[in-house]
C-alpha cells in the first residue's frame, strides 16, 4: 500500500511540475508577444479638412466602427479589463487631445498605425482593439476618420498604462487571444482596398460588416460565436439560423430599435444603439450580405 502511495504522490507531483512548466511557458510565450515591436512604414495620406470628409469620418466613428462602445461616448477613454490582480489592466485610451489623450500627440502616421496596422507609436501591437479589421478600410475612409478624430473636443481623462495580468499573457502566449495583437496577424505590406461603392449590395454589406465587426461575436461565417468565454453567444445570422423568417423590414427595425420580431429586447452587448445611426443604403447592403450566405447550422448551440 505504501508503495502505491508513493507512486501516487510521484504521479501527482510530476503533473503538477508539467502544469507548473507549461504555465511559465505560456506566461514568457505571452510577455514576449506582448512586448515584440513591429517597424511599420505607412503611406502618406493627405487628411482632408472639408465638411463631406469630416461628416463621412464622423459618421463611420460613431455609427459603422462604433469606436464610442470601448473609448467611451466622448471618446475619453475607459477601462475595457480592470482587474490588476489575473486580467490585468487593458485601456481603451483617450482619443482627444485632453489631458491624457493620444490626441494631444498623434500625427497623421500614428493615427494610421494604430487604426490600420494595430501598432502603436512605440512600435507594440495594440491589445483588443479590432485593426485587423478595420484594416480593410479604404484610403478615402481613413482620411476621413483620422480628419474627424482629429477635431473632437479635448477631454482630460488620465488613464493607467495597459498592463496585462498573468490570464492574459497566458491566452496571448496560448493563441486564443493572440489575434488581440493585430499588430502580429496584420499583413502590413497589404495595398489598401479599392474604394466601395455605396450601394445596396452584399460587396458594401461586407465592407460594413467588418467594420462593424460582426464576426467577432458572430464567428468567422457569421453562423454563430463568442467574443470571449464569459460573453453572450452572437447568434446564427446565415438563412440556416436565427435570422429565417425574418423580412428585411424585422432587420431594418431590430437595427434601429434593438428589438427582436417576438418582441423581446436584443442583448445589451450587440452595439444596435450605434447601428442606429446607419444609413438605409448600409442597412440594405448588410441585409444583402446575409441573404448571400450559405445556410449553416449554427456554431454554437
Amino acid at each position: 500500500m505504501k508503495k502505491v502511495l508513493k507512486w501516487l504522490g510521484i504521479i501527482l507531483g510530476s503533473f503538477i511540475g508539467l502544469i507548473f512548466i507549461a504555465a511559465v511557458v505560456l506566461l514568457s510565450v505571452g510577455r514576449a508577444r506582448f512586448n515584440e515591436t513591429y517597424d511599420v512604414t505607412v503611406p502618406v495620406l493627405q487628411i482632408p479638412p472639408n465638411e463631406a470628409s469630416l461628416a463621412r469620418g464622423e459618421h463611420l466613428v460613431t455609427a459603422v466602427t462604433h469606436c464610442a462602445y470601448c473609448h467611451g461616448d466622448d471618446l475619453a477613454g475607459d477601462f475595457v479589463v480592470n482587474n490588476p490582480n489575473a486580467q490585468g489592466v487593458i485601456v481603451a485610451p483617450n482619443l482627444t487631445a485632453g489631458n491624457g489623450g493620444v490626441g494631444a500627440t498623434y500625427t497623421n502616421e500614428d493615427w494610421i498605425r494604430a487604426i490600420r496596422h494595430g501598432v502603436m507609436p512605440t512600435g507594440r501591437s495594440v491589445i483588443i482593439m479590432p485593426s485587423l479589421l478595420f484594416n480593410v478600410l479604404s484610403e478615402a475612409d481613413l482620411a476621413a476618420m483620422i480628419a474627424y478624430l482629429q477635431t473632437i473636443p479635448p477631454v482630460d481623462n488620465v488613464l493607467p498604462e495597459t498592463k496585462p495580468g498573468p490570464l492574459f499573457y497566458a491566452l496571448i502566449g496560448a493563441g486564443p487571444l493572440a489575434e488581440g495583437l493585430s499588430g502580429r496577424v496584420i499583413d502590413h505590406s497589404a495595398p489598401f482596398a479599392p474604394e466601395p461603392a455605396e450601394r445596396e449590395t452584399a460587396e458594401y454589406g461586407e465592407y460594413l460588416a467588418a467594420l462593424g465587426q460582426c464576426t467577432a461575436c458572430h464567428g468567422a461565417e457569421l453562423a454563430g460565436g463568442q467574443a470571449c468565454r464569459d460573453c453572450p453567444i452572437g447568434p446564427n445570422l446565415t438563412p440556416g439560423g436565427e435570422l429565417q423568417g425574418w423580412t428585411q423590414t424585422d432587420f431594418y427595425a431590430a437595427m434601429r430599435t434593438g428589438k427582436h420580431p417576438n418582441g423581446r429586447q436584443l442583448n445589451e452587448v450587440m452595439p444596435w444603439q450605434y447601428f442606429q445611426h446607419m444609413t438605409d443604403t448600409e442597412l440594405a447592403a448588410i441585409w444583402a450580405l446575409l441573404q448571400t450566405q450559405p445556410a449553416l447550422a449554427s456554431q454554437i448551440p
